[in-house]
Parts: C-alpha cells; structure tokens; sequence
C-alpha cells in the first residue's frame, strides 16, 4: 500500500502510543496490537516523505481511497528569505495583535549559558491539546546548535532559515486530508488553516 515493499522490514521489540508492537520499512513506522478499536496506525516523518514519495499529496489521496483516518498532519513552510522574522512573530502575539481560535501563546528561547548566545527560539500559537497548533522558529539556530561539532556543515548552512510548522491532529487532520485530496494546493490549504 506505501510502496516500500523493497526495503526490509524490521520487528521492533516494542510499539508506540498504546500499541505493543511495531515494524520499520523504509523510515516508516507500522504499530500494531493495540485495544480492538486502535486498528494500525502508520507514522511516515518527513525525511521518509522527501526519501520516498515525489508527490505526498498522491500518497494522501491513495490512502484516503482505501478508507485510512488521519490523526496527525505537520506541514512545514521555510523561509529563506526573512519574509517573517521570528522576533516580528513574537513582538505581533507579545502586543496582542493576532486573532484566531487560539486563545493562548508561548515564547520558548534557549541559550549558552557561558555567553548568554541565543540557540534556539520557537512561538507557538495553541495548547498541545488544540486541534492546530502555529509554531513559528528560527531552524538556522536548530541546526546551528545541532552542528556544533561539524563547522564545515555549519557553513553550508543558509543565512536566513524561519520555519513556520503546523501540527494538525484529529478531526481536522482528516477534514485537512480531504481538503487536500480535492484542492491539491498544499500552500493554499496550508495557509487557510493557519489563517482559520
């Protein structure tokens, strides 16, 4: 059904979110042996998106011609460019200027605590238990901390690298699914979730 049927297949010796057992395809998760109602539940991360499918959104329409649910769908946005700077982010939810759903921010920073060096910020629009959830970061600091040890891949990295990610889950991720099997404009859809 996923078309990894080339990969091996590996037993894992333990499952995930309730289920007692799992395989790994090709960077895909397969969980099984949960409560009667939990059916199978498939995890594809993004790098198994990007390493196997040229086109997620075929994938999605498949998926939902077999009758598959959606519980969770991230979509992520890069920006190369500085259209959205982070810090204008923060300031536009700090001075109350954003309307939505959401009733409730947060503003996550990291840092060295030798130089007081900023390595990380993230604002967050939405609960973890909100049915969306905005997050907007600085993924150049993400990676330029995860690097620390290899300078040759931190230069390589782009000037300029803002991620804006939306975590999508339940009903909305399968109202999201079908929205997308109709439209088949990621962008357009994306950004009509964000803007609600």
């Amino acid at each position: 059904v996923l078309g990894l049927g080339n990969y091996p297949v590996n037993h894992c010796p333990r499952g995930l979110n309730g289920y007692s057992a799992m395989y790994e395809v090709g960077g895909a998760r397969v969980l099984y042996k949960g409560t009667p109602d939990m059916g199978i539940h498939v995890v594809l991360s993004g790098r198994c998106l990007r390493d196997h499918y040229e086109n997620p959104l075929e994938l999605i329409q498949h998926v939902l011609l077999l009758g598959a649910k959606f519980a969770r769908i991230d979509i992520a946005f890069d920006d190369y460019v500085g259209h959205i700077p982070i810090s204008r982010v923060r300031e536009t939810v700090q001075d109350g200027c954003c309307v939505g759903k959401s009733k409730k921010y947060f503003v996550l920073q990291n840092g060295k605590l030798s130089t007081g060096e900023l390595a990380g910020q993230t604002v967050q629009v939405g609960v973890r238990t909100s049915s969306v959830i905005a997050r907007f970061y600085d993924k150049r600091l993400e990676r330029l901390e995860a690097l620390s040890d290899d300078p040759e891949a931190q230069e390589k990295l782009p000037d300029i690298w803002n991620r804006c990610e939306l975590e999508v889950k339940s009903n909305a991720a399968q109202e999201l699914a079908r929205q997308l099997y109709t439209i088949e404009d990621l962008r357009a859809v994306a950004l009509g979730v964000l803007n609600e």
